[in-house]
């Protein structure tokens, strides 16, 4: 495994190795990378018809042209998205339409969003009201500032109109919450999954109040520096 890529032992910021760190380290699996059964041999031959590309096995479209791939993929999840979103805004033209995304930004795991997930913002934007990357702390091996942290980093790689909205997991309440509560580039709300439990307890209902109006002081400010 390459230490380096994770942070381990070369004077960057520690984090010890996950599980998954180390089933994306070891991703090679063409069938894993390109689909299941044999509809596998539908979807190469509509990659080549598009493409221009001529490659007849899994292993030659990962090794030769992962990057064409890679695109391929992105897109046709964004033309599925463009396709449902229209529905929904036939019948419900003022629906906020969101879509749930890996918690990566675009350079970490050697471009795992795209290449693995397929997800790509540029391209999904034009669908996509609200994206909602999920940070669930424990169960990725992160720390509670990882909200933050991304939230601070998406002005570089989301277009500029889109808005994020964090989903939280209670099983880090409270640290994670009120950690995001403190990001520069404000979350567009909170989500948090199992949170009702959250709300039955008084005290913990407080917490969340108190994060949740921290988030829209600095949203309101946000919103006065841009109008002066």
């Amino acid at each position: 495994m390459d230490h380096r890529r994770f942070g381990q032992d070369t004077g960057e910021q520690y984090r010890p190795v996950t599980p998954l760190d180390a089933l994306l380290e070891a991703w090679n699996n063409e069938y894993a990378c390109l689909g299941y059964g044999a509809h596998i041999y539908e979807e190469m031959k509509a990659f080549c018809e598009v493409t221009g590309i001529d490659a007849t096995t899994p292993a030659e479209i990962l090794g030769a042209h992962a990057d064409p791939w890679t695109q391929h993929k992105c897109e046709r999840v964004a033309r599925y998205a463009a396709r449902y979103a229209a529905l929904v805004r036939t019948h419900l033209a003022e629906c906020t339409i969101g879509a749930y995304m890996c918690p990566w930004t675009p350079g970490e795991y050697d471009g795992a969003l795209r290449s693995i997930f397929a997800q790509d913002y540029a391209l999904l934007a034009p669908s996509i009201d609200v994206f909602t990357p999920l940070i669930y702390v424990k169960k990725s091996g992160r720390t509670s500032a990882w909200g933050r942290k991304l939230l601070d980093q998406m002005g570089s790689f989301i277009p500029q109109s889109s808005k994020v909205q964090l989903i939280l997991d209670v099983l880090d309440f409270p640290d994670s919450l009120t950690a995001t509560a403190e990001a520069a580039n404000p979350s567009w709300g909170i989500q948090m999954f199992g949170g009702a439990q959250v709300f039955e307890d008084p005290e913990a209902a407080g917490i969340f109040r108190s994060a949740v109006d921290r988030i829209r002081q600095t949203a309101a400010s946000g919103e006065v520096s841009a109008q002066g």
